[in-house]
């Protein structure tokens, strides 16, 4: 499985230390730490890190949040942190001979201690490899248009049940009725008068 590796080897001190600069937020700020290094496989995930080709011997660029949080972890193990990316820059699926391929192929094949990035976990997932406690949980919502008002001709008649409307016709029809038979009596009224 191919893969690209961040790191060399530091002039100087023991074979596997490595020197290691980070790029975060627009202003560069090295840490240097000697030790062995801690393997970190990483895909390109933007937002939270990001992987760039730094150069024609196949160097990588690594910069965003989460370099932070594993500089974090390194210094706590009194290390370095050596990224490698892979070939395919997916965080991998399982293929059916229970192989995986991406960031979870290089973790299953030993290439990489561990991830450096988030990623969701479902069931194949947490049966095949060791799940840390989260560092941070992101809350997920749904996307959606929200209601805006518009004209409903028939709106009027929603509140009231169909046996109110056949009340309210029925009062229409005996006044309508009533007026008229007045108005008629009225006017025969009105004709018999001296």
């Amino acid at each position: 499985m191919g893969s690209k590796r961040t790191s060399g080897l530091a002039t100087g001190h023991p074979p596997g230390a490595h020197q290691l600069g980070f790029q975060m937020s627009g202003t560069r700020i090295k840490q240097w730490v000697w030790h062995f290094p801690v393997s970190v496989g990483l895909p390109s995930l933007p937002g939270f890190i990001q992987v760039t080709p730094n150069g024609p011997n196949g160097t990588l660029k690594v910069f965003g949040p989460l370099t932070r949080i594993m500089t974090i972890i390194a210094a706590s193990l009194n290390s370095c942190v050596e990224y490698t990316t892979p070939s395919d820059n997916l965080f991998g699926n399982k293929d059916p001979n229970g192989n995986w391929t991406g960031i979870l192929g290089l973790t299953q094949t030993m290439e990489v201690d561990l991830t450096g990035t988030a990623m969701t976990l479902d069931l194949e997932r947490w049966e095949d490899f060791s799940v840390s406690v989260p560092l941070r949980s992101y809350d997920r919502e749904i996307v959606y248009i929200r209601p805006v008002p518009e004209a409903d001709l028939t709106g009027f008649i929603r509140p009231y049940t169909p046996l109110v409307w056949c009340l309210v016709l029925v009062t229409l029809l005996v006044v309508w009725v009533t007026l008229w038979v007045t108005q008629h009596h009225q006017a025969d009224l009105t004709k018999h008068r001296p």
